[in-house]
């Protein structure tokens, strides 16, 4: 399954912290400072979505390298979902403190009922009360991840979209030159031969498998997903060194390729195909 790799979800915001929180404490009598947090987080989490776009890109285009099926990509992008749920906490812990917390932390009072426009006694009265409790906490992260999740979900549709346009054009283009293709000389009638042009006697499946381009998907399955080469080995049952060679001279053993292709989620002649 692809998800994005830890160093790009919405833990990322790590590198993003909201620049007015030099430190956690700030005085909580000061109406204010008090609605300037309040509208600097909202500002923050924009800025963050506008990331979306970029990233959403990256990733789709990381899964083409993987396999060329527009249906498998869209499906693949769909597994990114729950993989966010449990972020958004992260995102709000390292915008208000620069550090995650434990699982039951609880967000900052003067975050009660955000993003709406409170009266003054009650912002003041929030954020007085030191932290939210468990069930206005949540409030806050649905809204945050109602957000994130509205502006992915746009970004997605709009990068599959141009992906469909795209493949339809290439394969537009591929049709036109197929005529010129047929064009070329082709062998006498009635002349055959008993061996395939890389010399093997012809219905006789080579032992090895040379394709630098498989290698290259493999690298961008691995990129794309997170997973070390030392664990993928482990899935598919070969050695660290042996996937090092692979990645370095596109050849491996038929039956170690085939392996490769299955713990991918494609098949041999999606991970062949030019």
């Amino acid at each position: 399954m692809a998800s994005f790799p830890e160093g790009c979800r919405v833990i990322w915001l790590h590198e993003r912290s909201l620049p007015y929180r030099s430190k956690p404490e700030f005085d909580e009598d000061d109406l204010y400072a008090t609605r300037v947090l309040r509208v600097e987080l909202g500002e923050h989490l924009r800025l963050f979505c506008q990331e979306l776009s970029a990233l959403m890109k990256w990733f789709v285009e990381n899964l083409r390298r993987i396999h060329r099926d527009v249906d498998w990509i869209r499906r693949e992008t769909e597994k990114i979902w729950p993989l966010l749920d449990n972020e958004y906490p992260t995102w709000i812990q390292f915008a208000c403190f620069r550090q995650s917390a434990e699982q039951n932390w609880q967000a900052p009072g003067w975050l009660d009922k955000w993003p709406e426009e409170l009266a003054p006694e009650a912002l003041l009265s929030a954020s007085r009360g030191g932290r939210l409790d468990a069930d206005r906490t949540t409030g806050v992260l649905r809204v945050i991840g109602n957000r994130i999740k509205e502006r992915l979900a746009s970004e997605q549709r709009s990068v599959l979209d141009r992906l469909v346009v795209r493949v339809a054009q290439e394969k537009e283009a591929a049709a036109n030159a197929a005529p010129e293709n047929a064009r070329e000389p082709t062998a006498p009638q009635g002349a055959t031969s008993d061996k395939t042009k890389s010399g093997m006697p012809a219905g006789r499946l080579m032992a090895t498998i040379q394709s630098p381009t498989a290698a290259r998907r493999m690298e961008a399955y691995l990129r794309c997903c997170g997973i070390g080469q030392t664990e993928f080995a482990n899935r598919v049952g070969t050695t660290d060194r042996t996937l090092r060679t692979f990645r370095k001279t596109g050849k491996v053993r038929r039956d170690i390729f085939e392996a490769i292709a299955k713990a991918m989620g494609t098949t041999k002649e999606a991970l062949l195909k030019e």
